[in-house]
């Protein structure tokens, strides 16, 4: 009955024989009042547990724009009459071949897309000792790079939607329900699940996809295979009710913790499992003294959210030791986030003696691994070493996997070398999807000067103030590369006829303020050159 969902947990290469399960079922977890997480929060289902008429619908959708749904922890609906911006890219990443268990009820109504009904169906059988085993083989995936969408940004019926597909996790899978403790590999998961081998009187095993079909996937692919690309796992983006400005929260690739249902915690392979009152858990980006509780604690990823917020000025001044130092705490401890970290850093020489070689390296083993900001890492090495193609190319993958600020970055380098402004604009677009405002800046400063499409005053002017005005509420909420681009604007670099020399030098003093290097530099080279003398105003 079930085909295409589970498989995809997020699990890092070289994990095995992963088992999410937890202790005895008390009083609070009785029928009806488990809970797991649905509206208003990101959410990441294995989605093995689909009709298989419902992943080939995901499949066929997602090549048609960006797929809203209907998920309320229950079930996982598509709703057709609703629309928002933006589409999906495919990106190849190295193969992982593993297996999953899940122990009890509460792990599967935490980890899959039925959620708490297909966990009230499975109790009894599951109290029984019967249990369910997942093997799984990921290629790669699509991304869109929309970071967060507002209700009010919908157009159509779409009282229903709640979420919106982010990612997906392509490859294929295996489900066998029997009460082993231990299966073996993956590959004896396959096996049993072709073989129809079951010990529910629900769940019957299945299978979607063929792992033989993966086996040749690469990461340099630009497709996935035609019989390895099943849904595994999906990435729930919540709508808010509020902008982004106005809310405040970060895109998607900025460390936005996905929560586990109340004691569990997600562990390194992406799915939630049962904790031990107190144990570490990945903390909130905002929360500056929670991270360093956390990570202190032994979360690796906490150390990695810590690193980033050093390094760019998240909360914190920016602090290269200290970035460095909690990078390197992650890293060690596994977390790829972590090791990344390090990998702009010694690209830099932020915090430590740069070492391209070392950092390159870690970008490309990263980026293979489906990374997206090791991607941009790699683009922006070779665009400092003067590859321009490999630069774009890079910076492409980046954003086919959801990084919209490396979109910004792609069209930028297709701009200044002055060929394929239709493709320069695509990117920009892409970038201004998924709320990096430089990439709106960008994108309204081609469209009203006719590069890549026809001019389009009204629709350029409504991208460009929306974008100011998000920068200018994160500029006057103490965020320096927010000032830095406001400066940056107000100094031609997206269109000279909006040149204000007096402006640009207020933004960039304010960035320089909040430790931005650049705006420093930026605003010394004025000064020195006699800013801002009224004749210099409104040239």
């Amino acid at each position: 009955m079930f085909a295409a969902l589970l498989q995809a947990a997020g699990c890092s290469p070289g994990a095995v024989a992963k088992a999410a399960r937890g202790d005895a079922p008390g009083a609070a977890d009785a029928l009806g009042t488990r809970t797991c997480i649905g509206p208003g929060e990101d959410v990441e289902p294995w989605v093995v547990d689909l009709p298989a008429d419902r992943r080939v619908e995901i499949e066929a959708a997602m090549q048609r724009g960006v797929v809203l749904v209907s998920y309320d922890c229950t079930a996982l609906e598509l709703v057709w009459n609703c629309k928002t911006a933006g589409n999906y890219g495919y990106t190849g990443t190295t193969l992982v071949e593993d297996d999953v268990v899940l122990e009890d009820a509460d792990s599967v109504a935490a980890n899959l897309s039925g959620g708490t009904m297909l966990a009230a169906k499975l109790e009894a059988e599951m109290r029984r000792g019967m249990k369910m085993h997942i093997g799984y083989v990921l290629v790669g995936q699509r991304s869109t790079t929309l970071g967060r969408v507002s209700r009010a940004e919908l157009t159509g019926d779409c009282r229903r939607v709640t979420h919106f597909i982010a990612r997906a996790s392509l490859g294929a899978y295996a489900v066998v329900a029997n009460s082993s403790a231990r299966m073996g590999a993956a590959a004896e998961i396959f096996a049993r699940g072709a073989g129809a081998s079951s010990s529910s009187s629900f769940f019957k095993s299945t299978t979607a996809g063929e792992k033989a079909a993966c086996l040749s996937a690469t990461s340099e692919d630009s497709a996935p295979p035609g019989k390895c690309r099943a849904p595994v796992k999906l990435l729930l983006a919540a709508i808010s009710d509020t902008i982004m400005a106005e809310s405040g929260e970060p895109p998607l690739e900025e460390h936005r913790p996905l929560r586990c249902p109340a004691r569990m915690v997600r562990s390194s392979d992406g799915a939630c499992v049962r904790t031990r009152p107190g144990a570490p858990q990945m903390c909130v980006m905002s929360d500056h003294a929670d991270c360093a509780r956390q990570c202190a604690a032994g979360d690796a990823r906490s150390c990695a959210t810590l690193g980033f917020m050093y390094e760019s000025g998240k909360g914190v001044a920016v602090d290269g030791g200290q970035a460095f130092r909690y990078y390197q705490q992650a890293c060690d401890a596994g977390a790829l986030d972590g090791c990344v970290g390090l990998a702009f850093l010694y690209s830099k020489g932020r915090g430590v003696h740069p070492d391209p070689a070392r950092a390159a390296n870690m970008f490309r083993d990263a980026c293979e691994r489906g990374h997206a900001r090791a991607c941009s890492g790699i683009g922006q090495q070779a665009r400092i070493e003067g590859n321009g193609a490999d630069a774009i190319r890079f910076f492409e993958r980046s954003c086919k996997l959801g990084y919209a600020r490396a979109c910004f970055y792609a069209g930028s380098a297709l701009a200044t070398e002055g060929k394929e402004p239709e493709r320069a604009l695509r990117n920009h677009e892409a970038a201004c999807v998924g709320q990096d405002e430089r990439g709106c800046l960008a994108m309204a400063g081609m469209m009203l000067s006719g590069l890549g499409a026809a001019p389009d005053a009204m629709k350029a002017n409504h991208v460009q103030g929306k974008a100011l005005n998000a920068l200018n509420q994160s500029c006057a909420s103490g965020d320096g590369e927010a000032c830095e681009v406001i400066g940056d604007f107000y100094d031609g670099r997206y269109g000279k006829k909006v040149r204000k020399p007096e402006k640009a030098l207020e933004f960039y003093q304010k960035a320089c303020r909040g430790g931005r290097g650049d705006a420093c530099r930026a605003a010394g080279v004025m000064l020195e050159n006699g800013c801002c003398a009224q004749q210099d105003v409104d040239r």
